[in-house]
């Protein structure tokens, strides 16, 4: 998934933050957020709901909920490439 803006990538050095600290909230928020994107999937809106209030109710409520679901997920993106950063930065110093 594209990422529209640039991210802000912290950057590891002796009086920052440390990787463990820097990933370990960002890790359980992505596990989270898996969790939120099965579970609105499995919402999804389903025509018998829509059908009576208009020809294009269901349609609208279905782009929605996509939007809904797409949106979950580019910041799921966001989260794991922050996470992949400090990991990267983290796996260099080792290979100096």
């Amino acid at each position: 998934m594209k990422i529209d803006e640039e991210i802000e990538f912290p950057t590891l050095h002796s009086n920052g933050s440390g990787a463990a600290a820097l990933t370990e909230g960002l890790c359980d928020a992505s596990e989270a957020l898996r969790g939120a994107i099965a579970a609105l999937e499995q919402s999804a809106p389903n025509a018998r709901d829509y059908y009576i209030i208009s020809d294009t109710a269901f349609s609208r409520a279905r782009d929605q909920h996509v939007a809904r679901v797409r949106a979950l997920m580019k910041i799921r993106t966001e989260i794991e490439s922050i996470v992949a950063h400090v990991a990267d930065q983290t796996d260099s110093r080792f290979h100096r």
